[in-house]
């Protein structure tokens, strides 16, 4: 049947919520990546600098 189907009110609610966090702990992984490719890079650019 469709009823089986539809979602409450709350349900909506606790999958905002959920999908929230996922996205917050997957932008604090991307940062942190970033940043030590942003490092890696310096490192290398300063090396390339100093070769040249």
């Amino acid at each position: 049947m469709i009823g089986d189907k539809l979602a409450s009110k709350n349900d909506l609610i606790e999958l905002e919520n959920s999908l929230r966090r996922d996205m917050r702990e997957l932008e604090y992984l991307i940062v942190i990546k970033l940043g030590g490719l942003m490092a890696v890079f310096i490192v290398v650019i300063a090396t390339l600098v100093k070769l040249l």
